[in-house]
């Protein structure tokens, strides 16, 4: 947790590279994700950075969408500072108010 916000995981990395100064992410979503949404990385101490990635791009099975769904399988575009991540990492999201 940051601070006060509830942070659930969000995407599992299977491969990753850095292209063009964006970070090209692909794996497996854990929770619903769309254009624009905040992830978040947690070091080796499981403590969750303050730093975000924002998602600019979300393509799977050769179409980009605003939106995917739990389960599926993509391509994160993502951009943000210190993009470096590793491969069989999770990141996070803040969880969102389910009552709203």
């Amino acid at each position: 947790m940051i601070g006060k916000i509830n942070l659930k995981k969000a995407f599992l990395i299977s491969k990753c590279n850095v292209y063009e100064g964006k970070l090209r992410l692909h794996g497996r979503v854990l929770t619903d994700l769309k254009s624009g949404d905040t992830l978040f990385s947690s070091d080796h101490r499981n403590a969750v950075k303050r730093q975000g990635f924002v998602i600019e791009k979300i393509s799977a099975y050769r179409h980009e969408f605003d939106e995917i769904s739990e389960s599926m399988t993509c391509e994160l575009i993502i951009s943000g500072e210190g993009l470096e991540q590793k491969e069989d990492s999770i990141l996070y999201i803040e969880k969102r108010d389910e009552n709203r």
